[in-house]
């Protein structure tokens, strides 16, 4: 394919009528993943790539702008493409967000990775898995109105076959550290890698406190608050903030920026290891903030979601 000026490589082949699958188009979600098998790779196509991947010839197709000639092939060899089937799906909270199961016996992954879920028409979207290994994956899709892929498994049947891709994502539980407390902050369905993060913690015998900071933009918007309140209770280290810009009067959940809040405790929670979860802008100012108020960058875990309208 003859690429054009200022074309990135996703753009050229999907010009030339070529099936890539893609979902943020700018580099976050790594659904584009592709390999070099000749040729140089643009240093700015491979920015968020493990090593691994970079010394493999990965590639985000969407931010690759080929500066010689490519030979590229599917990042099978990168990130392999599973069979999954979909066991189990209900809606929570007020009805926005979808609580998936899916079966897939060869996937292995991490609390708080990402994996790509692929439709059989190649439609493909990332989405972070709130538990531990062992039985099925569990992950909180927020309903896009208009979406294909939430729109489509609202309506998807048990048994439904699925494709699954990865796991990817650097926001899991580092061990080790037992003794060092763990901050962590999300919006929305940033709850879910949080969530694979606690409960790594609690698996590993973590024993410092463990502050969870969880937003929305009403309190109607939060959602799993029976088991959120019950971990809580159960686990004395395991300690619930609840957080809405309208908290609508609801008990135990402070109105205002969920950031705000965060940023307060900085100052006594230095040490920690931070963890931060929800939309790409609003991840990446807290990030800067956390930074900026002493915080240390290289125990700054961040999962930035993207969201496609469509």
């Amino acid at each position: 394919v003859d690429s054009r000026d200022g074309e990135t490589v996703l753009e050229a082949l999907e010009r030339a009528g070529a099936v890539v699958p893609s979902s943020c188009r700018t580099g976050s979600c790594q659904t584009c993943l592709l390999q070099a098998v000749e040729g140089e790779v643009p240093r700015a196509a491979q920015v968020g790539l493990s090593p691994g991947m970079v010394a493999r010839g990965g590639l985000l197709a969407c931010r690759c702008l080929p500066s010689t000639d490519l030979m590229l092939g599917p990042a099978d060899a990168l990130s392999p493409s599973l069979a999954g089937t979909l066991r189990r799906i209900e809606a929570v909270g007020d009805g926005t967000v979808l609580r998936v199961w899916l079966t897939v016996p060869e996937l292995d992954w991490l609390g708080g990775q990402y994996i790509h879920l692929q439709r059989a028409d190649g439609l493909s979207r990332p989405y972070s898995i709130a538990n531990l290994p062992g039985g099925d994956v569990e992950l909180h899709v927020a309903i896009v109105p208009g979406g294909q892929m939430s729109g489509w498994l609202s309506e998807a049947a048990s048994g439904t076959d699925i494709q699954v891709r990865g796991p990817a994502g650097e926001c899991v539980y580092v061990s080790g550290e037992p003794d060092r407390p763990l901050v962590l902050a999300g919006l929305g369905t940033g709850l879910a890698p949080l969530l694979g993060v606690v409960r790594s913690a609690l698996a590993d015998g973590h024993t410092a406190d463990k502050h969870l900071f969880v937003g929305a933009r009403a309190a109607s918007g939060l959602y799993l608050l029976d088991e959120l309140q019950q971990l809580a209770a159960d686990e004395d280290s395991v300690h619930l903030h609840l957080g809405a810009l309208d908290a609508e009067g609801t008990e135990g959940v402070s109105e205002g920026k969920l950031e705000d809040h965060l940023l307060s405790q900085v100052q006594t929670l230095k040490p920690a290891r931070w963890y931060v979860c929800g939309a790409a802008p609003w991840v990446r100012s807290l990030q800067r903030r956390l930074f900026l108020a002493g915080a240390s960058l290289s125990r700054i875990h961040a999962d930035a979601f993207t969201t496609r309208s469509d």
